[in-house]
């Protein structure tokens, strides 16, 4: 078993900065909502990916997918070859030697068919790396109404907030 790893942010640009920096705008915290059901059209939807790998693990190439809900199972609309020589020396990320490597796509506009989750994955030999997830959902489900709450200044608890009625 590899003990590469990785992570993605989700988010709705990335922006390359003058001084060799990136911004990742609006970055998504919870779940992507659509507004009007499924199937949705996203205007633009951007991963930003980190892979780790130890210094002395093989030198296999990798294979990154994002996969999006399709219109009967999930469709794969990102399929890059990371070679090897994209690897990074990067003695920074933790105590022990490591390599890296940093890739970001714009997916502009992202049909998703039906509610699910867009999910990110490594292939590294017969290995699949799961890199992240996120749910895209429809802001219309009911969420759960909270009930108002006033502090009883005399007992330090909280109480039902009565009607005016």
């Amino acid at each position: 078993m590899s003990s590469t790893f990785g992570l993605t942010e989700f988010c709705d640009d990335i922006r390359d900065e003058v001084d060799g920096k990136k911004s990742l705008i609006g970055v998504y915290t919870g779940d992507l909502f659509v507004d009007r059901g499924f199937p949705a059209i996203i205007p633009q939807l951007a991963v930003y990916v980190t892979l780790v790998e130890p210094f002395d693990q093989s030198r296999e190439p990798v294979t990154v997918k994002v996969f999006v809900p399709g219109e009967k199972a999930d469709q794969v609309i990102v399929d890059v070859d990371l070679p090897v020589d994209r690897f990074e020396r990067a003695d920074n990320i933790s105590d022990s030697e490591c390599l890296y490597s940093v890739l970001s796509f714009r997916m502009t506009p992202l049909l998703i068919f039906r509610e699910g989750r867009i999910k990110v994955r490594a292939y590294k030999g017969s290995e699949e790396i799961k890199l992240g997830t996120i749910l895209a959902t429809d802001r219309r489900t009911p969420v759960p109404m909270s009930i108002p709450l006033e502090l009883d200044r005399t007992s330090k608890t909280r109480r039902k907030k009565k009607s005016k009625s």
